[in-house]
């Protein structure tokens, strides 16, 4: 047998294997077995696992020998790819994720001669809200570092909300900036703390607070202010957003107190106050930039501005291609797709007049796994802006069902803040968390209605048994329908696909017969398998039967 000891291959341990207790025993046992007939059960069960362990060895050696396997050198093994962690000052943070740099060119000829190239760092003193997000991701394709409400110390380092720690800096008497990492931009100081279920949403800007802190303790920094075309813009734009308006109303801003910011004139003189108290301090200093205008990122000095007319730095730039492209035009239609949130841009011109015969705002009343994706499908593809299971104002997304939960606690219209859509094809949301699902279309018909009384109702509907046979497959919608105290759905014991079945088909019913008591409301009915379904919707609202057809087809056949 090969000796792989002499050959230095494996320390002597290995080659045993196994030296154990075990093993010791087993050859005490082995001398013994001439009197095999007197062990115990316990003896005799160990005897055998030691002769199984050796035959074993035995095979593995003798595989090692005819293999002619030794060592395997060093530089035969696969080494990783190795990417250099990036140092402080080259990578950027924007809303808790971390990105490496687009470029490491540190020149000077990414800025205009006109004025002299910006000190850095340079900081955006502009309010939540102002589209410092799409300024700050400008920077970024530009090959700079940024941060954007949080920020890092190192690239392996959690990041955290810079407005937090701004705010422990300004308590303690550091500079502001102290322990927040190093970028070369910082487009957005505060943050938001969304509300929910336990708590008002709040909102901290150092910009407001610490303003004149954060001027005098930083002279050798360049400071920009992100506007919008007017304050009644960034005001209307904060009122349709709920989780930026509970924010602001919420919080105790210097400027716009708690229970303040409820109406478009309370924001409006909030804005211009802050705007007027920037100009005041830096005078010529503060560079203005004017996120709705186009030519801010591609016109030489425009506001200002120092960015220099090259391809890298505008032509791509300007089109928003790096960090999460979201579409931030006025209408847009947004919905969950399978790879995240989709958005598409809603264009307004001769040939799009967007009109529909029937009143708005159109609101799909069916089941998920009825059609909703077909019906975003069908009002996308003829131009209208539509919501599906997602909402957004704006940048930031959210699901439509949370907005309205909010909104029916704060005694507010239903879809108030949801966004400016035309359609929302499914409004339900679901609690991952508590493993639940909110179906205002099941629960509080009576307040869509006193909202929305003229509201048109979409109700697509297919076979029930094939509808509880989808719900049963897709992922874990059957369990959270059973676990939500559902009206109309007896979850206890019992035949549970009877118990949906029955659940579908009297909300069909149900909606039937609230339509036919409130008259005020037009109700359009579409069945799946109907093949002139596309026909019906396009008699009601004049989009062409062409758009429609059907999503997920394989679940619809199940």
């Amino acid at each position: 047998m090969l000796d792989l000891r002499r050959q230095n291959r494996y320390p002597p341990r290995e080659v045993h294997m196994s030296t154990t207790r075990t093993s010791v025993t087993c050859h005490h046992m082995i001398q013994k077995i001439s009197i095999i007939m007197q062990l115990s059960s316990t003896q005799f069960s160990r005897m055998k696992k030691c002769l199984v362990i050796g035959f074993a060895s035995i095979i593995f050696l003798r595989s090692i020998e005819n293999l002619k396997i030794f060592s395997v050198k060093p530089d035969a093994l696969p080494k990783p790819i190795q990417q250099p962690m990036p140092a402080p000052g080259f990578f950027s943070t924007a809303n808790g994720k971390k990105f490496r740099m687009v470029s490491q060119d540190t020149s000077q000829e990414r800025f205009t001669g006109k004025i002299a190239p910006p000190k850095m760092p340079v900081v955006n003193l502009g309010l939540i809200g102002t589209g410092s997000y799409v300024y700050g991701r400008y920077w970024h394709c530009g090959g700079y570092s940024v941060s954007h409400q949080t920020c890092a110390n190192k690239w392996w380092h959690e990041a955290f909300k810079c407005g937090e720690q701004m705010k422990s800096n300004a308590i303690a008497g550091r500079n502001i900036f102290d322990q927040c990492g190093l970028y070369d931009f910082r487009s957005q100081l505060g943050y938001v703390l969304p509300s929910n279920n336990t708590h008002d949403g709040q909102i901290f800007m150092p910009q407001v607070e610490n303003s004149l802190d954060i001027i005098i303790q930083n002279p050798e920094a360049s400071f920009v202010l992100t506007v919008r075309s007017s304050p009644e813009i960034w005001a209307r734009n904060i009122m349709r957003n709920y989780f930026l308006l509970d924010a602001y109303i919420n919080s105790d801003i210097k400027g716009l107190p708690v229970g303040k910011g409820r109406t478009v004139e309370e924001l409006i003189d909030f804005y211009n106050g802050h705007s007027q108290f920037i100009y005041a301090l830096l005078g010529e200093k503060l560079t203005v930039i004017n996120t709705d205008d186009e030519d801010s990122a591609n016109e030489d000095g425009k506001n200002g501005g120092y960015v220099k007319r090259k391809p890298d730095m505008n032509s791509a730039c300007g089109e928003g291609h790096v960090w999460k492209e979201k579409i931030v035009t006025e209408l847009f239609s947004i919905s969950s797709g399978k790879r995240g949130e989709v958005r598409t841009a809603i264009t307004v011109d001769a040939n799009n007049p967007r009109s529909f015969k029937l009143p708005t705002p159109v609101i799909s009343v069916g089941m998920p796994k009825s059609g909703t994706t077909s019906l975003f499908n069908y009002f996308n593809c003829g131009g209208h802006a539509t919501s599906h299971y997602l909402c957004a104002n704006g940048i930031r997304s959210f699901k439509c069902g949370d907005c309205i939960q909010r909104n029916i606690r704060k005694g507010n219209p239903l879809l108030r803040g949801c966004g400016k859509f035309e359609v929302w094809a499914e409004i339900n949301s679901s609690n991952l968390s508590k493993k639940t699902i909110f179906l205002p279309q099941v629960e509080n018909l009576d307040l869509i209605h006193r909202y929305y009384p003229n509201a048109t109702f979409v109700l697509t509907y297919r076979n029930p048994e094939d509808w509880v046979e989808s719900v049963q497959n897709w992922h874990a919608l059957k369990g959270f329908l059973l676990n939500s105290n559902i009206t109309g759905l007896h979850s206890g014991s019992g035949d549970v696909r009877l118990a949906l079945r029955s659940f579908y088909v009297t909300h069909i019913e149900r909606i039937r017969q609230f339509v036919h008591d409130y008259p005020s409301h037009k109700l359009v009915q579409v069945n799946l398998i109907d093949n002139n379904a596309g026909k019906i919707l396009q008699d009601s609202f004049g989009v062409s039967e062409a758009c429609w057809g059907q999503s997920n087809k394989g679940d619809y056949k199940k």
